[in-house]
C-alpha cells in the first residue's frame, strides 16, 4: 500500500483534468482526492498502484491539456473507501495556468444541430472540451465562481452533468442549458427566432455585429459585393483585407487551396485565422492580394447561424471602428459600431478578457503568427533561462503587447492594436492589468523601447530603454536559448536606431545580449516625415529628385512642390533604410500605387505579385563607418531606367533582397543568425533568406510562439533584463 501527493503543473484547469484523473484512479483502484489549486492540481492518491498514476496522466493525458511538471512526495496511509474531487484551494504562491478559449468540439457541433437534443440551436453551449475559458475568468482558480457565469445557476439537468464524473460537462465551469444559461438577442427577438432574423439579416445583403467568445464581430455575406462595399464605407476601410469564415474545411476548399499544415490548425482548438491562397475571387474581400484570411465556425452562435443562411460564406472582421479596438460590452459595441451595424447579435454572458482573433501564416513547414491572441493568450511560453525578480518588456507602439517574465514563464498579453488612439491604450493597459491579477505578476523591473514618445515609453520613462531592433533579435534568443555570437538580421518598417537615425534595415552582431551594428541598407529620404509612411509617393520624389515623371501623375502639385522644397533645403526630410520603406519605394515606383490606406499595403501588393525568383537588381555592398551598407540606389535607378512592370519588380526585387541579405552576412561572418522583424510575414522573403543562407551553411532561428512584428518585441525587451 502506498500514499503518495502529487502536484501537477502546466495547462491542467478547465479542460477537464479533475474527471480524467478521477476516472484514472477508479481504473487504479486508488482512494484519495484530486482539486484545483492556485498552483496547479493537487492530488492525493492511495493503493497498490498508486505509483503508476503519474505514467498513466502522462500517458493518457486530455487532448487540450499541457501537463509542464509533476512533483511527487510520499504520505503517510489514511483511512478512506473512495476517490474524490474536492472544492478548490487557493494558496498565497500562484503557478496554475489558464487554458485559451477553445473552439467548438464535435460532441457540442452535433448536439446544437440535434432536433431531438435539449441543446438545439442553443448558442452558448459547451463542455470540458471546448466554450470559453480565459475571456470569463477574472481570477484563478478556475472555479465557476470566479467567471462571469456565476451569476446564472445551472438547473437540475446541467447539475446533473456537472457533477456527474462519467458526463463530458463533469465540472465544466461554463455548463449551462437554454434553460439556465444565457440567451441570445437580435433586434427585438430572442433566442431561435433571434438567430432566425439576423440569418434573413445577412442574406438580405445587411451587416451585423455579432459577439462572439472574446468579442464582436462584424459580418456580412461575403459574396455580395454590395455588402462588402458599404461594409468597407461605413468602416472607412477601403482596402484593409477581410477576414472569411466558412461553416467547415469543405467549404473551405471550395475557395481557397487550404494545405494539410493549414486545415490541422483551422479545425483545431484555437481555431486561428490562417492565411490561405484564393481559388474563387470574392470581390471585395481581400483585393490585389493572392491570399484570404480564413477560419471555421469556432463557437456554437456561428455554427447555427451557418444552418440558417443561405450564403456559405461570410466576411468576418473584428468588431471596431476603423483603427480602434476591439467592442466587448454591449453598451459599447452599440455606441461605436451603431453607423456601421444594421443590427446587433449579441448574448448576455459577459465577457471579461477581451481577444480578437489570432492570426497565422505558413512558411518553412510551420505555422507563424502574424497576431497572437484568442485559443494562444494567456498560455504562457516556457523559458530555458529563470529570472529571480518579475520582469516586464513594454513593447512598442504598432501591434502592441506587453510581456512578463517571472520564473521561466513569459506571460504576453493579447494584441491590443496600435496605440495611436487612446481607446487602444485603454486595452493595453487593461489587458496588461488582467494578466497582472490572473497570474499574480508583480513586476520590478521595466524595459521600454529606445523611442521616448511612443505610449509604452511614457508609461515608464526610467525603464531600461532597448533599441528595437536589439528587442527583436532578443525574442528570437529566448525562444531558442541561444549561446554566443549571433547575427541578427532584422527587417520591419522603422524604429529609433543607437544613431538617433531612423533603422528598419538592419544586421547586429550579439555576443552576451551585448550587440554591435555590422551592416544596413543605404537610405532613402522620408521627405515630410512620418507622412511618407502613407503617401508613398514621397519616397519616389526623394529618390528621383524631380516631379516629371508620370508616375506623379494625379498628385496635388503643392504638396509635391512643398516636398521638393523640403528636400531642396534638408527640412523634414530624415533618412531611413527600413526594409519597409525599400518595398514601399518599389511598389510606386514601378506604378502599383502612389498611397496606402493600411499599414503594408504596398509591400503586400507587391509581394502578391512575385512569380518566381528573376535576376536580381545589382547587388553593392560598400563599408561605410565600419558598418556594411547595401546599396539601394543602383536598384532604383534600374526600375525607372527600365520601366518595368508590377511583376517583373516584385521577382526581381524580391531576389535583390535576398541576394543582398545573404552576401552581406556572409561578410560578416557569423554562422549563426536570427530572422525577426514585420519584414518577414512576407514569405517569400523568410524562405528565401532562410533558404539561401542555410545553403550558404549558416544555421537559422526564427520567431516560432510569438510573433516577428511588434507585437513579439515585449518578449525580447523583457528577456534582456534577465
Amino acid at each position: 500500500m502506498l500514499r503518495q501527493k502529487l502536484i501537477v503543473t502546466g495547462v491542467i484547469q478547465g479542460v477537464g483534468f479533475r474527471p480524467f484523473v478521477y476516472k484514472a484512479a477508479r481504473k487504479l483502484g486508488l482512494t484519495g482526492f484530486v482539486r484545483n489549486t492556485s498552483r496547479g492540481v493537487e492530488i492525493e492518491a492511495q493503493g497498490k498502484n498508486a505509483g503508476s498514476l503519474q505514467n498513466y496522466i502522462y500517458k493518457y493525458v486530455p487532448p487540450q491539456a499541457s501537463i509542464e511538471n509533476i512533483k511527487i512526495a510520499p504520505l503517510k496511509i489514511k483511512k478512506e473507501k473512495e476517490f474524490k474531487i474536492l472544492i478548490s484551494k487557493k494558496y498565497d504562491a500562484q503557478s496554475a495556468l489558464l487554458p485559451p478559449d477553445l473552439a467548438l468540439c464535435k460532441n457540442c457541433a452535433k448536439e446544437i444541430l440535434d432536433t431531438q437534443n435539449r441543446r438545439y440551436n442553443y448558442p452558448l453551449t459547451n463542455c470540458t472540451d471546448c466554450g470559453p475559458r480565459v475571456s470569463i475568468t477574472a481570477a484563478l482558480p478556475y472555479d465557476r465562481k470566479n467567471t462571469t457565469m456565476n451569476k446564472f445557476k445551472m438547473c437540475p439537468s446541467c447539475a446533473a452533468e456537472y457533477n456527474d464524473p462519467l458526463s463530458r460537462r463533469f465540472h465544466a465551469q461554463p455548463n449551462c442549458c437554454p434553460v439556465c444559461g444565457p440567451q441570445v438577442f437580435f433586434e427585438g427577438e430572442k433566442g431561435e427566432k433571434a438567430l432566425k432574423k439576423a440569418a434573413r439579416f445577412i442574406d438580405g445583403g445587411k451587416i451585423i455585429a455579432l459577439k462572439s467568445i472574446g468579442g464582436y464581430h462584424l459580418a456580412c455575406d461575403a459574396k455580395n459585393f454590395k455588402a462588402v462595399t458599404l461594409l468597407r464605407r461605413r468602416k472607412n476601410r477601403p482596402h484593409k483585407p477581410f477576414a472569411l469564415m466558412f461553416n467547415d474545411l469543405k467549404t473551405a476548399k471550395k475557395y481557397c487551396r487550404v494545405t494539410p499544415l493549414a486545415a490541422k490548425y483551422l479545425k483545431s482548438s484555437a481555431a486561428p485565422i490562417v492565411m490561405a491562397r484564393k481559388k474563387i475571387t470574392l470581390r471585395g474581400v481581400a483585393d490585389n492580394l493572392n491570399n484570404y484570411g480564413v477560419m471555421l465556425a469556432y463557437t456554437p452562435l456561428h455554427k447555427i447561424l451557418f444552418s440558417m443562411l443561405k450564403t456559405d460564406a461570410l466576411v468576418m472582421t473584428s468588431g471596431n471602428a476603423a483603427g480602434g479596438a476591439l467592442c466587448s460590452l454591449d453598451n459599447e459595441a452599440r455606441a461605436k459600431l451603431k453607423n456601421i451595424a444594421d443590427g446587433f447579435l449579441f448574448h448576455n454572458r459577459e465577457i471579461y478578457n477581451k481577444l480578437d482573433d489570432s492570426v497565422m501564416f505558413e512558411a518553412l513547414g510551420k505555422m507563424r503568427f502574424i497576431r497572437r491572441a484568442r485559443g494562444y493568450a494567456p498560455r504562457p511560453l516556457t523559458l530555458a533561462r529563470r529570472s529571480a525578480k518579475t520582469v516586464c518588456g513594454l513593447g512598442a507602439n504598432k501591434t502592441a503587447a506587453a510581456c512578463f517574465i517571472d520564473g521561466n514563464k513569459a506571460y504576453l498579453t493579447q494584441y491590443t492594436g496600435n496605440l495611436d488612439k487612446e481607446e487602444n491604450r485603454k486595452f493595453y493597459l487593461d489587458a496588461a492589468a488582467k494578466t497582472q491579477k490572473l497570474f499574480s505578476l508583480k513586476p520590478k523591473i521595466f524595459a521600454r523601447d529606445l523611442h521616448p514618445d511612443y505610449f509604452t515609453s511614457q508609461l515608464k520613462p526610467s525603464a531600461r530603454a532597448v533599441q528595437h531592433h536589439a528587442a527583436h533579435a532578443l525574442s528570437v534568443e529566448a525562444e531558442h536559448n541561444l549561446k554566443g555570437k549571433y547575427l541578427g538580421i532584422i527587417f520591419d518598417g522603422m524604429g529609433l536606431g543607437d544613431d538617433g537615425a531612423v533603422w528598419g534595415g538592419e544586421f547586429l552582431v550579439f555576443n552576451n545580449k551585448k550587440y554591435s551594428r555590422a551592416g544596413t541598407f543605404e537610405s532613402i529620404l522620408l521627405p515630410g516625415g512620418d507622412i511618407s509612411v502613407k503617401e508613398i509617393w514621397r519616397l519616389g520624389l526623394g529618390i528621383t529628385g524631380n516631379a516629371h515623371d508620370n508616375l506623379f501623375k494625379g498628385i496635388n502639385k503643392n504638396d509635391v512642390e512643398t516636398a521638393l522644397a523640403q528636400i531642396k533645403a534638408g527640412i523634414n526630410c530624415p533618412k531611413c533604410g527600413s526594409v519597409g520603406r525599400l518595398f514601399d519605394a518599389a511598389a510606386f515606383l514601378c506604378g502599383l500605387r502612389q498611397t496606402v490606406t493600411y499599414q503594408a499595403q504596398a509591400a503586400m501588393e507587391l509581394e502578391a505579385k512575385f512569380t518566381a525568383p528573376a535576376k536580381p537588381y545589382p547587388v553593392k555592398i560598400e563599408k561605410r563607418g565600419g558598418v556594411y551598407t547595401v546599396l539601394t540606389k543602383p536598384a532604383f535607378e534600374e526600375i525607372l531606367r527600365r520601366r518595368e512592370d508590377a511583376q517583373t519588380v516584385s521577382n526581381r526585387f524580391h531576389s535583390f533582397i535576398i541576394k543582398a541579405a545573404a552576401e552581406t552576412a556572409g561578410k560578416i561572418g557569423v554562422k549563426q543568425v536570427v530572422l525577426s522583424g514585420g519584414v518577414f510575414q512576407n514569405k517569400i522573403l523568410l524562405e528565401g533568406i532562410y533558404n539561401a543562407l542555410t545553403k550558404a551553411g549558416f544555421k537559422v532561428y526564427l520567431n516560432e510562439q510569438v510573433s516577428c512584428n511588434d507585437s513579439g518585441l515585449a518578449l525580447g525587451q523583457a528577456y534582456y533584463l534577465l
